[in-house]
């Protein structure tokens, strides 16, 4: 996969290019009936994206997401993620940017644990899983998303189109007003109208 090719060669700018471009074209995916509900699981990347979507969805967003969380960690916790998807729900996965910081052994472990999580949420809803913003200053962060590329099943949409969105001093979590710059444009690719 791309990815892949784009990590053995060593392009860290040029593979996030190709990954944008590829993915901005991706058309998302729909649960029938129309969602009720978004549930946003993830990293502290989702803690914050959680309440700048609820401002602008005109259906219920439900945020569990928790800072320091792994990929791993949410494979394992999809009994919790069910028990919110008693109404037909769209499930936003924004994880892999602390896998990236734990290091390539990290991730390279990871890999059947993407396909899990994805795997058991598509049991049960539509899940979207948000991509890493490439224009964040981690480590290792192309090797992590190729880990979510490459392993992810085809029940999982992939949103990796993000926007430059305006980062706070750590280079890392973006401020509040990038936050609802982010939230916008997720909202926008989900198809929805300002609620």
């Amino acid at each position: 996969m791309v990815a892949r090719a784009a990590m053995a060669m060593g392009i860290g700018v040029g593979a996030w290019l190709v990954l944008r471009q590829l993915f901005s074209c991706a058309e998302p995916k729909r649960v029938e009936p129309k969602p009720q509900r978004i549930v946003v699981i993830g990293d502290s990347l989702g803690l914050g994206l959680a309440p700048a979507l609820a401002k602008i969805s005109s259906i219920e967003v439900v945020g569990i997401a928790e800072s320091g969380t792994r990929i791993r960690q949410w494979a394992q916790r999809v009994d919790s993620i069910q028990e919110l998807c008693d109404v037909p729900s769209l499930v936003l996965i924004s994880l892999g940017t602390n896998d990236a910081v734990m290091g390539r052994d990290q991730i390279a472990a990871e890999a059947g644990d993407v396909q899990a999580l994805a795997e058991a949420l598509c049991r049960f809803s539509d899940p979207v899983w948000l991509l890493p913003p490439p224009h964040l200053e981690v480590k290792h962060l192309v090797e992590a998303t190729g880990l979510i590329v490459d392993n992810a099943p085809d029940c999982c949409t992939l949103y990796g189109s993000q926007p430059d969105i305006e980062l706070g001093p750590d280079r890392i979590h973006p401020t509040g007003r990038g936050y609802a710059q982010w939230a916008d444009h997720v909202w926008k690719f989900l198809g929805g109208d300002r609620g």
